[in-house]
């Protein structure tokens, strides 16, 4: 199965502070496909007004695990 994992830099705003960068995952198409669906829904998504602003330092970076299923 084809899977992804990206780095996701968070504001205490709970924006995307930066790009996610990819940090696990095999070299293919599927994957490269992947990647670009997830990080296109990561920023459609923002701001995640959800993430509690007193625990910020709990999800400032967050590692993040991606399938097709997603």
């Amino acid at each position: 199965m084809v899977n992804v994992k990206l780095r996701v830099l968070m504001t205490p705003e709970g924006r995307l502070a930066a790009n996610p960068v990819p940090i696990e995952g095999r070299a293919s198409m599927k994957a490269l496909s992947l990647m670009q669906s997830a990080i296109s829904g990561l920023q459609a998504c923002q701001p995640y007004a959800m993430l509690p602003p007193d625990r910020y330092g709990e999800w400032k970076v967050l590692d993040l695990s991606f399938t097709p299923r997603d």
